[in-house]
């Protein structure tokens, strides 16, 4: 190797260790295009910075040309390594018969081989297949196995995704703490920088994934917020950013900021095309829900058909698509199948059980309601998280109303509302709102003593479920909070827009705490300005 090249191989492992990921590609890159005979280490390299940069062709046309390099050279561990990055990068595309093949020519590399490096990534994809699954206990025994396979060789990297995967499948198995720890552990290793950095971006993705499935959407956003500044030590994360994106995205739709969650939702879709069909399709489903909720039911069938070309699960959406266009039939059957493919996966069947009881509620078929209702109850119970409460509550609601029995349904509406508000969900604490409403009317309630269950139709329109024609207010604000800051800026104390508003001085208090987090400001005085330059004004009252 002459010392021209010595240089640059320098310069470019200085970059790599600093993670500017930019200068790697553009060193190796020029390099590569002008002749120089990098070794086949250098081109992993070049292919890896491609990949850290979004531009997954080039990796993978580098990967294979890398492959044949180190096959060259006589280095077997080295290919079959190779060969395990380009068959999960040709996974994470969308294209699983090529990535297959790859496993299998990594697996024929390996054969009669002592374990190495490459063995434990290969055996860590393999589990990843066993998660997706459902085969926990496998998973788990894969898990340990990495660990002390990465123990034997001193590899951190291995030794981190065993407690990863291992951690994941004891969450799913329902032994919520222990696998908590195990992933609190993996993150020991990655925060300590002993991990390659391409597996411990998987491992933030797999701490967010666990929050999101449990239902528990505090946990979710500190995990994406962490794995956000994670990502910012990188000149560039494209992969990692866009998962943190499409996570955010549910977030924002949760807290019903839909015009927000939209604007980040095309973004991913433009980002990531080509590079992660998951993530992707994800996107897709969350655009589906936020045009169904605005009542733009075309639009919502046309993003769950990309779902679908892309391999991803459209229920429970497409049931609550159905329902919306009133066919109950159809909604029944989707999540009839949907179940039975869920099999024992319990954290999956979750959201499909509210949407059962839901659907249940709406087609007057109290016994499926009841029985979502008792195995949503038996899921909460093993997975204890704010999301999975409240959703144990609304769907007992309404199987409770289902069966005609409105005054019992009055409890565990209350129970959802209170879990859905401490979560932040105000959409979905509004539609609790609106079924206990319905229950003290039918129950003969004196309206005036329960005002604020009694506005939630009101509420619910508010948050934009209506009509596609109304506009949605800027920041991300619901119409009400848009309603009561328009106020505010005029000058109206609490008590004033209370009264306005038919709403209790407390409520107020709690639409402008929202208001301040949305907006970031901490103060009258700034919220007011925010809503002069943005056109927030308080309605006219009609003559």
């Amino acid at each position: 190797m002459d010392s021209e090249t010595t240089r640059l191989l320098q310069a470019t492992e200085a970059a790599r260790e600093r993670g500017d990921w930019h200068t790697v590609h553009r060193l190796l890159r020029d390099a590569y295009e002008g002749g120089t005979r990098l070794p086949a280490a250098a081109l992993a390299h070049l292919g890896l910075a491609a990949w850290w940069l979004g531009e997954v062709g080039e990796s993978l046309e580098i990967g294979e040309e890398c492959h044949r390099r180190f096959l060259a050279e006589g280095d077997e561990e080295a290919a079959a390594a190779n060969a395990v990055d380009v068959a999960v990068t040709w996974i994470l595309r969308g294209d699983v018969t090529i990535g297959s093949g790859w496993l299998g020519r990594a697996r024929r590399l390996q054969e009669g081989r002592p374990p190495g490096l490459a063995h434990g990534l290969l055996r860590y994809v393999e589990c990843l297949g066993m998660l997706g699954e459902a085969d926990m206990e496998r998973a788990a025994d894969g898990g340990r196995e990495l660990q002390r396979l990465g123990a034997e060789l001193g590899e951190s990297t291995l030794t981190a995704l065993g407690l990863a995967v291992e951690g994941v499948a004891e969450v799913r198995l329902g032994h919520v703490a222990n696998g908590l720890s195990l992933l609190d552990e993996a993150m020991l290793p990655v925060v300590a920088g002993d991990v390659q950095p391409e597996y411990a971006g998987g491992i933030y993705c797999d701490m967010i994934a666990v929050c999101h499935d449990l239902a528990d959407p505090q946990r979710a956003r500190h995990w994406t917020e962490t794995t956000e500044l994670w990502c910012a030590q990188f000149s560039s994360a494209a992969m990692y950013l866009s998962i943190c994106r499409v996570r955010r995205v549910q977030l924002l739709n949760l807290a019903g900021a839909w015009s927000e969650a939209e604007r980040e939702a095309l973004q991913v879709c433009l980002d990531v095309e080509g590079i992660n069909a998951s993530v992707v399709a994800e996107a897709h489903c969350q655009l589906a829900e936020i045009h169904r909720l605005r009542g733009e039911l075309d639009q919502a069938a046309r993003a769950l058909e990309q779902v679908r070309v892309r391999g991803g699960n459209t229920q429970p959406e497409e049931a609550r698509l159905a329902l919306a266009r009133g066919a109950g039939d159809e909604a029944v059957e989707g999540l009839r199948l949907a179940l039975a493919r869920s099999g024992g996966d319990r954290l999956h069947r979750a959201p499909l059980l509210l949407a059962q009881a839901e659907v249940g509620y709406r087609t007057s078929d109290p016994s499926a309601a009841a029985a979502a209702r008792l195995e949503l109850a038996e899921i909460s119970a093993s997975f204890p998280s704010p999301g999975m409460r409240a959703w144990a509550a609304h769907a007992h609601g309404m199987a409770l109303l289902a069966a005609g029995d409105h005054e019992a349904a009055l409890a565990p509406l209350r129970t959802a509302v209170g879990g859905y508000e401490a979560m932040s969900a105000p959409y979905a604490a509004a539609q609790a709102r609106l079924l206990l409403a319905d229950c003290l009317r039918d129950l003969g309630h004196d309206e005036n003593a329960d005002t604020e269950d009694l506005v939630a139709s009101r509420s619910l329109a508010d948050l934009g479920a209506t009509t596609s024609a109304r506009r949605a207010p800027p920041g991300g604000l619901t119409r009400r909070e848009a309603e009561v800051l328009g106020r505010v800026t005029e000058g109206e104390t609490n008590r004033q827009v209370a009264a306005a508003l038919h709403i209790s001085e407390k409520t107020v208090g709690r639409h402008l705490s929202n208001i301040y987090l949305k907006l970031g400001v901490a103060s009258r005085t700034a919220a007011s300005a925010w809503a002069h330059d943005h056109g927030v004004r308080a309605p006219r009252a009609s003559s």
